[in-house]
This record gives structure tokens, sequence and C-alpha cells, in this order.
């Protein structure tokens, strides 16, 4: 039986299970808690805070696209939240923040 049969078997008869500072928290009535029942959820209670845990994850979003950097360059991304912006490629951004220094130190133009 799976863990999400077991949990939605026992809310049907009246047993209360959740999470309580990361811990499972069961309450119910003694005729449903069993010590059969208390005992096959401390077997899985590894499963069962997986389970529990499940829509509290955070889920990876990858949305696969192409930038053009105003050099010409063109790289794949998959972050969602620069769909559609203007990216400089690494070169470009690269050049941008060394302040127009060139290999050996020296300043462009000087």
């Amino acid at each position: 039986m799976t863990v999400g049969a077991l949990l939605n078997g026992l809310r049907a008869q009246g047993i209360d299970i959740g999470l309580d500072r990361g811990r499972v928290r069961v309450e119910g009535p003694d005729e449903v808690l069993t010590e059969t029942v208390l005992d096959e959820l401390k077997a899985r209670k590894a499963e069962i805070l997986l389970h529990l845990c499940a829509p509290l994850r955070p889920r990876l979003v990858i949305v696969r696209h192409q930038h053009h950097c105003r050099c010409g360059q063109q790289f794949q991304c998959t972050a969602p939240s620069c769909v559609g912006k203007n990216i400089l490629c690494a070169c470009c951004k690269l050049d941008r923040t060394s302040g127009g220094i060139t290999q050996g130190g020296d300043r462009a133009g000087e």
C-alpha cells in the first residue's frame, strides 16, 4: 500500500495526520489508533515525512531559451527569470566590469 493510500484511509476513519515543527503528529480515536496502526506509522515514518513535506518543496522550473548578445554571440540559457530580456554574453560582461582593462593591466586607449 502506498503512503498516500495509507494516510487517506486513516483520515477517512477520523485520524488527523500532519506536521508539527518537522515531526509527524497523529491524533484520533483510540479504537482506530491501535498498536498495529501505530507500529505501521512508526515503521513508515520516513516515507510519511517525505509525503507530507512534498507540497512544501519548491519545484525546479527550467525554461530553455536562447539569448543574442549585442556583439552577435548567441548562447543557451535555462533560467526562467531572464526569458525575453537582453542579456550580455560572458565576454561582454567581463569587458564591461573590467573597466576597459586589457591584457597586461594597461587601460585601453592609454
